[in-house]
């Protein structure tokens, strides 16, 4: 019941994640046509944390490079511009780890004749509490 992605701490999400750790995340797999929505309270890693430290030296050099541009959503003069980052500056200081523990786990599978879509209930311990079916 735990999903774990990395951020960047600049952008929006981050500041609102902090003021309010009540989330939603919804993720669609298009290859299994699967949607799923889960609900539930987040706990934000920023840079210096022990749990940041151990997700950036597990990134590959690739990754790591995406965080050593300008803010997300800001504007760039052009589609190739380099980063704004000095040759030290490696990004980890703009990396930051979001865990998840979800408290609700709503599945809708979309199939070609009878979508199926079902919701699961769980405790603060993790132990499922309800399940239901519903009307897709």
């Amino acid at each position: 019941r735990m999903l774990t992605f990395h951020t960047d701490v600049r952008s929006p999400k981050w500041q609102e994640m902090a003021a309010n750790p009540q989330v939603t995340v919804v993720g669609y797999c298009h290859q299994r046509r699967l949607q799923l929505r889960l609900a539930g309270r987040v706990a934000c890693y920023a840079a210096g944390s022990d749990v940041a430290r151990a997700a950036w030296r597990a990134l590959p050099q690739h990754t790591r490079q995406t965080y050593t541009g300008g803010p997300p959503g800001e504007a760039r003069t052009t589609a190739d511009e380099t980063s704004d980052a000095t040759a030290a500056e490696t990004g980890e200081s703009r990396f930051g780890v979001v865990i998840l523990q979800a408290s609700v786990l709503d599945a809708y599978q979309l199939q070609r004749n009878e979508n199926q879509r079902a919701l699961f209930r769980y405790s603060a311990n993790g132990e499922l509490q309800e399940s239901e079916w519903l009307n897709p």
